[in-house]
């Protein structure tokens, strides 16, 4: 959890991928992925570890 850089690289397609499904729209896309990321980050002093359930989740969350 502390390697963001890491989290994102491994993360971050997911999450675009599922913002541009849910929302259709490029640009509402890419700063909803980064609202899912920054929300994780807020987060995280309450996770004890993350996974792609976690990411996704999330972003459906955001979006809907």
């Amino acid at each position: 959890m502390d390697d963001f850089d890491s989290l994102y690289r491994t993360f971050g397609p997911m999450v675009l991928r599922r913002c541009r499904f849910l929302l259709k729209d490029e640009e509402k896309a890419l700063d909803a992925m980064q609202d899912v990321f920054v929300l994780i980050i807020d987060l995280k002093s309450r996770l004890q570890s993350v996974c792609a359930s976690l990411f996704y989740v999330t972003a459906l969350r955001l979006v809907l």
